[in-house]
């Protein structure tokens, strides 16, 4: 198998093939061979990585990019105290927002592009990145506000990695968690969080805020599952070409309105919506893919679509799959 990102790629290979196939490659171009993926962490495409065992994988982002985060907040001290939570300040919402000057502007923009870049593979991150960036254009020092917390949570966090363990004993089926926070924002759109697993590997995890203004909290919930299922039948399809064999969806929610709603026919009490809105209804007649009911504290796109208090975000990140190291990684920056 391999992976290509441009001019960079990375392949897996019976240990037997390795040496023979990097010598078939290197008859074909001029490359350079870095290490192989082992214990040690290495550089790979902006981020890190190492195998610890045949079941396990774990990535990082690159702490430069951290680091220059916390540069532009001017938070890369020693004395500078961190936060468990990326929650906006309650005391700092309330003050009158003033525009950001040019110089300010820029390097806000130039933070949440590094913060954006951190997300990829930090999914408690991905709400805060993606309410940070909808103010690029017009930012205020609310805002900037906003980004000096999310950098002193950067500060408490910044050994944490997500590590990417399969357990081949659990069904070959894909897990999709979908969950919704109904009006949070200002705009009063809704915003979606989801989280797809195989196996209890994380492969996907996304935080959106929803293009249309949801009327209900049912109506937001069921948004959201519908973002969901299209992603866990997109990758039911690309299995489906792997192994040549359907691979079953379980679908959890915890809004029983939207589990109701999916599992009637038409719009019932719900005229409102649009009927679009509805295929998931025929989805789930005809295609391998079930809806589960699953509590709200058990919801693991929970940290997805808001900030939670720091007992909250605490349980939730392992859930994702995230780790802390007590030691700094060698060899990084």
């Amino acid at each position: 198998m391999i992976v290509t990102h441009a001019d960079d790629f990375r392949f897996a290979a019976p240990p037997a093939g390795i040496e023979q196939l990097q010598e078939e490659i290197s008859s074909l171009m001029k490359i350079k061979w870095t290490n192989e993926l082992g214990k040690e962490w290495s550089r790979y495409l902006g981020s890190w990585w190492r195998r610890p065992s045949t079941t396990i994988m774990d990535v990082r982002p690159d702490d430069k990019h951290i680091q220059a985060v916390l540069q532009l907040l001017q938070l890369d001290g020693p004395q500078v105290k961190g936060s468990r939570t990326p929650q906006w300040s309650p005391q700092a919402e309330r003050e009158v927002p003033v525009p950001l000057t040019v110089e300010q502007t820029r390097q806000y923009r130039t933070a949440v592009g590094c913060l954006q870049w951190i997300a990829i593979v930090r999914p408690d991150l991905q709400f805060t990145a993606k309410e940070l960036a909808r103010s690029l254009s017009s930012s205020t020092s609310m805002d900037w506000n906003r980004l000096k917390k999310a950098g002193r949570y950067l500060v408490a966090t910044r050994h944490l990695y997500l590590q990417l363990e399969c357990h081949p004993d659990q069904p070959l089926e894909v897990e999709a968690c979908a969950d919704a926070s109904w009006a949070v924002d200002e705009t009063r759109r809704s915003t979606t969080g989801v989280a797809l697993y195989l196996q209890g590997v994380l492969l996907y995890s996304a935080s959106k805020t929803q293009a249309t203004v949801a009327k209900s909290s049912a109506e937001a919930e069921l948004l959201a599952a519908n973002s969901a299922a299209s992603e866990a039948l997109c990758l039911q399809s690309v299995m489906n070409d792997f192994w040549h064999e359907v691979v079953p969806v379980r679908l959890h929610t915890d809004s029983t309105a939207c589990e109701v709603a999916l599992e009637q026919k038409g719009l019932g009490k719900m005229k409102h919506l649009e009927v679009k809105h509805l295929w998931l209804q025929e989805v789930l007649r005809t295609r391998s893919i079930s809806i589960h009911h699953v509590p709200t504290a058990d919801n693991k796109a929970d940290i997805l679509t808001s900030h939670r208090h720091p007992a909250r975000t605490e349980q939730v990140r392992p859930w994702l799959g995230l780790r802390t190291d007590e030691q700094e990684p060698k060899g990084l920056n």
